[in-house]
């Protein structure tokens, strides 16, 4: 845009202005829908609960395996 309207008010110059403008406020909506966005939510936050106090009442134990133990038993009920 900045070179288009170096010599001055054409056409093309406004179009090149209007094409600027249109991207501005396409990308403030976007930026306004994106801050309305919901966080991202954790899955199975149960399960990942239940495996950390299993593996606090058994130390050393891996806390990842006995979440994906207690993602196999659960599934069998979904």
């Amino acid at each position: 845009m900045t070179k288009e309207c170096a010599s001055g008010e054409g056409s093309t110059c406004r179009g090149a202005r209007a094409s600027v403008d249109y991207a501005d406020s396409h990308i403030a909506i976007l930026e306004v829908r994106k801050n309305d966005m919901a966080p991202e939510q954790e899955v199975n936050v149960r399960l990942k609960h239940a495996a950390r106090v299993f593996a606090f009442f058994n130390p050393g134990a891996d806390v990842r395996r006995i979440e994906q133990g207690l993602e196999l038993i659960c599934s069998r009920w979904r």
